[in-house]
């Protein structure tokens, strides 16, 4: 049952930022700002920094093709972009420690790159013609906010439950 707890968590993460943005993001009082809750992408940098960076990179593969497919117009984007966020993530991990602090700071940036890489990528197509200034005012800035409260809510028991995933499948 403990190697299904990732592929099951995540799953329902993937679930939970769609439902974040048909029932909050859409409300009134967020109307001038584009939310974008990285639920999936925070709960994979957390696998692969506690559980195993090969299987959070795995996992950001398949994760990516799905919110690819799910969410988005352009197949690839997010398939490429969290597999190479959590790579990146992982490798400065080996440099730096592993407390709850680092390991905020890193999502958060990992966040941040993979929203310049996707608004990079949709300017470069013509899928969106936003300024480099609204996209920070608007929706970089905005996103990052919010992921942030997701990161200090989601850091520390995640933690914990991946370091006994990690424990029971080294046995």
């Amino acid at each position: 049952m403990i190697r299904y707890f990732l592929p099951i968590i995540v799953s329902v993460v993937f679930i939970a930022d769609s439902l974040f943005v048909n029932f909050f993001a859409n409300q009134s009082w967020f109307h001038q700002w584009i939310l974008s809750p990285k639920l999936t992408l925070i709960v994979l940098l957390l696998a692969a920094i506690y559980i195993n960076p090969k299987k959070g990179i795995q996992y950001a593969f398949f994760f990516g093709l799905l919110y690819d497919i799910v969410y988005t117009d352009l197949l690839g984007v997010y398939m490429f972009g969290m597999p190479a966020i959590c790579y990146i993530v992982s490798k400065l991990l080996k440099v730096l420690q592993t407390n709850v602090v680092i390991i905020t700071i890193l999502t958060i940036v990992g966040i941040t790159l993979l929203e310049f890489y996707v608004y990079e990528i949709n300017s470069m197509i013509g899928l969106t013609h936003m300024s480099m200034d609204r996209f920070l005012t608007y929706r970089l800035y905005p996103t990052l906010i919010l992921n942030l409260v997701f990161v200090v809510l989601l850091a520390y028991p995640l933690k914990k439950q991946f370091e006994k995933v990690a424990y029971k499948l080294t046995d």
